[in-house]
């Protein structure tokens, strides 16, 4: 199944954040788990075992928070504690690899680990599927597409085989699953171009390469993924300049409802925050689409033992499912606009304390962690108050007029 992304960079945005947002989309009864995995120093020529091969390991790999779908080895979304996000969407090409290879959520955990900024991991990238090669073994022509951004740049990445182009994004950007780089990449890999004249797939003019409409190929949810598109591009588009978090949340909340159920269902959703290389970088999920509720996340600290993976989801997300199954449609969407907002509060009185501590690097780093752990947990047990037991909650009424930083 295709997913769905959009970035918006800091001269799109309100606030001088670049935004990163990713729907999973998956069968349907499958759920989003959370996994934060911490950096790691290796030693030289040790190997690291992916979903289908071994490949060399790199000396040190970055702490990384991230989502997937069941318990493979790869990602299906994420962000670094440098302020990499990386998610990525199946496409279908004509390039055949019936070769063990790297996977989507293979290359998204790759890049995410070994690159500082968003340009490391588009070299971490193309260096890889240029010499391993990329797709899923035993489905020939599927194959990935990545959107990778930091606080400063973006990139869509579009792979067939063990080829490869890569377009800059200029403000903002939308990607499901069709390849949309047409003649608009700033870079190919070597040979891609000669390799469709040879197949005869495009003429010898001197043309620049239509990557699109000479190896892309249409998908089973083709005409759905086009108007999922379509609805983002317009939206991001409208509203360049005055972009924020709310705004791409409701994008990727529109873009869930347009999934035909029988077919497949928004696992879960990601949206993160990306500033400057000495920010913080933080991002919200939705663990249990249908309910809009985004609970902030962060990779610096330890995630809340209710988010943690397990065999039948995280039990956050099961309380919101049971919440959401008991609770009708419309009261659904008006308490979690509420408990939305009492989040949003809360964030922003966090941020301010927990950015500056990030400031302070390797100093603070033990201070930080404490902080954003401790911030995560009371989020989580605030929400789960609000939904069970709303007496004891702290409403967003008095959240409003708590100055307080909750630290426990």
């Amino acid at each position: 199944m295709t997913s769905d992304m959009v970035v918006a960079l800091t001269r799109a945005t309100n606030d001088g954040h670049a935004l990163f947002g990713h729907n999973l989309n998956a069968t349907p009864g499958q759920s989003l788990c959370l996994i934060r995995t911490p950096a790691h120093d290796y030693a030289t020529g040790e190997c690291v075992r992916t979903t289908h091969l071994s490949i060399p390991q790199a000396r040190h790999t970055h702490t990384v928070l991230a989502g997937r779908c069941g318990a493979g080895w790869g990602y299906d979304h994420g962000v670094n504690v440098h302020g990499v996000a990386v998610g990525w969407t199946a496409i279908r090409t004509r390039l055949e690899s019936d070769t063990p290879a790297l996977t989507g959520p293979d290359l998204v955990r790759l890049a995410l680990e070994r690159g500082a900024t968003a340009s490391q991991a588009v070299e971490v990238l193309t260096d890889l599927i240029g010499r391993v090669g990329q797709g899923s073994c035993g489905n020939p022509g599927r194959d990935s597409a990545l959107l990778i951004a930091d606080g400063r740049e973006a990139f869509i990445l579009e792979a067939a085989g063990r080829h490869w182009v890569v377009g800059h994004v200029g403000s903002v950007k939308a990607l499901s699953g069709v390849c949309l780089l047409r003649q608009d990449w700033d870079r190919i890999s070597r040979g891609l171009a000669d390799l469709a004249i040879t197949c005869g797939w495009m003429p010898q003019d001197g043309c620049k390469l239509d990557f699109a409409a000479t190896l892309g190929l249409r998908t089973a949810d083709h005409t759905g993924a086009f108007r999922r598109w379509g609805l983002a591009t317009l939206a991001l588009e409208q509203h360049a300049g005055k972009i924020d978090d709310v705004l791409v949340r409701d994008v990727l909340c529109e873009q869930a409802s347009m999934l035909h159920p029988a077919d497949a269902e928004t696992a879960g959703s990601f949206l993160v925050r990306l500033g400057q290389p000495d920010e913080l970088p933080l991002a919200w999920v939705a663990l249990a689409p249908p309910v809009p509720l985004f609970l902030p996340v962060l990779p610096v600290g330890s995630l809340p033992e209710c988010l943690s993976p397990a065999p039948a989801g995280c039990r956050f997300a099961r309380h919101l499912t049971r919440w959401a199954a008991r609770t009708s449609e419309d009261l659904v969407r008006r308490e979690a606009a509420e408990i939305q907002r009492g989040l949003d509060i809360r964030v922003a009185e966090f941020l301010p304390e927990a950015c500056a501590l990030a400031r302070c690097g390797l100093d603070a780093a033990l201070e930080l962690s404490q902080l954003a752990t401790s911030f995560m947990q009371h989020c989580t047990e605030q929400v789960e108050r609000w939904l069970f037991d709303p007496e004891k909650a702290d409403t967003p009424e008095k959240a409003e007029v708590n100055e307080e930083v909750f630290v426990g």
